[in-house]
């Protein structure tokens, strides 16, 4: 009879601590699925979605509407935009540029970006009286040097006709393309900004 008794107050135990466990398991699920809702609720940063906006933005320029991040298809087809530019009695020769101007142009455009950037998203952020999220600011930054190339390949194409050398000599081409390089990073970062969803955006300092 003492065993028996035994018996069945260790299965009570055993019972009492599997309930237990059942219990702290529940528990820990109901605190998962909360987490999930939370999560859910939240808006999405859809990166890719974001670059590739980032990349078709249309920049007003002297030149026409142009695209600040041209996509690789489109860059064959930038000397014969050029060409067709110019009078048609003007000369088909293309003037070589001076030897490391390009190095140059691209290393002042690289330097502005680190220097520039958090206070052209910060100018425009008030201009424009909203937040980016700071996440983005790295993203802005990495997205408009990956495009520097290109955009001085479209520029440099453009000024080596002679035309373009007339109206700008050459040694004055370094800074006239460079001007032109910060006036598109300006224009794009302000795009940006503005055309951003508004649940993309973070929190005003003021939490609004």
């Amino acid at each position: 009879m003492q065993d028996l008794y035994q018996h069945i107050n260790q299965l009570y135990h055993y019972i009492s601590k599997q309930t237990n466990k059942i219990k702290d398991l529940e528990d820990t699920i109901s605190s998962i699925q909360m987490e999930i809702e939370q999560l859910k609720s939240k808006p999405s940063v859809n990166v890719e979605r974001l670059e590739y906006k980032f990349d078709q933005l249309k920049v007003e320029t002297l030149e026409g509407t142009l695209n600040i991040g041209l996509n690789p298809t489109d860059l064959k087809n930038i000397e014969d935009f050029a060409v067709d530019q110019q009078p048609a009695n003007s000369e088909s020769v293309v003037t070589p540029f001076p030897q490391g101007m390009r190095d140059n142009i691209e290393a002042a455009a690289n330097q502005y970006v680190d220097k520039e950037i958090a206070n052209l998203i910060q100018d425009n952020e008030e201009q424009l009286e909203t937040h980016i999220d700071p996440q983005y600011h790295e993203l802005i930054k990495n997205d408009i040097k990956r495009q520097l190339p290109q955009r001085i390949s479209y520029y440099i194409n453009v000024h080596s006709h002679p035309s373009a050398r007339q109206q700008n000599p050459v040694e004055q081409l370094e800074e006239v393309i460079g001007q032109k390089i910060r006036a598109d990073i300006q224009q794009a970062v302000y795009t940006f900004i503005a055309q951003l969803p508004n649940e993309l955006k973070g929190k005003k300092p003021d939490g609004t």
